[in-house]
């Protein structure tokens, strides 16, 4: 008697076995490998910001960039035992700034993490639109890099950097361009107050979230991007 066509039962179940064996190797390979290019990327979103930044400063006196405090799109509080009224700001402003000298607005933007431009992600606090002379402009562009240094308010702080020359922000820090961080991809810290950062019921993860696994990419003051390891747990 001939055997019909098709699988048993039992073929298609060894099948199905070998199948999940092998997706089980291959996703996280998959995965280390799309991290790893978003890494890559988000690296070189910062290079190019950097040399836009080093044009921008050569057309004014070596200095930073500038913008008054109300358009600096400020992340929610991140204080520290000496600085009680820490934030981060967002970058959108920077990229009408520096706009003559990069072209391209996706550099604005870190691949590995989501433009979030709505309520209800917590992480909408890293997302910013293009903002001209105070008008946000959000059909021309989205950022969400974050610097600590360009929101400080207070010019009597070593910290502040808007308009100063980077030698001159590192000289009052008592540190080198080249140690100082500048701008950086977005993260939080479990220090960080919690309800402050969340969005309706989207909270920041217990722990600290990195848009990178194991650290994160920054650029320094003296313009050169630089990955940095850095104990954030995702």
């Amino acid at each position: 008697m001939r055997r019909p066509h098709g699988f048993t039962l039992i073929e298609l179940l060894v099948v199905i076995a070998i199948i999940a064996l092998l997706a089980s190797i291959l996703f996280p390979v998959f995965s280390r490998a799309r991290s790893q290019a978003h890494r890559s990327a988000c690296l070189n979103n910062l290079m190019q910001m950097g040399k836009a930044l080093i044009l921008y400063a050569d057309s004014y006196d070596g200095k930073l960039v500038w913008v008054p405090d109300e358009w600096l799109q400020l992340t929610p509080p991140t204080p520290t035992t000496s600085l009680p009224d820490k934030a981060y700001c967002r970058l959108g402003w920077a990229m009408w700034l520096l706009h003559p000298y990069a072209k391209s607005n996706h550099i604005y933007a870190c691949p590995a993490v989501p433009v979030v431009k709505e309520p209800g992600d917590w992480r909408v606090w890293f997302s910013a639109p293009w903002l001209e002379r105070g008008v946000e402009r959000p059909d021309k562009g989205w950022a969400n890099y974050i610097s600590d240094k360009l929101a400080e308010k207070n010019p009597e702080r070593a910290r502040y950097a808007r308009a100063r020359r980077p030698e001159q922000v590192a000289h009052r820090l008592g540190t080198s361009v080249s140690k100082e961080e500048f701008i950086l991809d977005a993260f939080y810290e479990d220090s960080f107050p919690r309800d402050e950062w969340s969005s309706g019921e989207s909270v920041p993860p217990v722990g600290g979230w990195a848009a990178h696994y194991g650290g994160r990419n920054q650029l320094h003051l003296d313009l050169h991007a630089a990955w940095q390891r850095r104990n954030v747990r995702q």
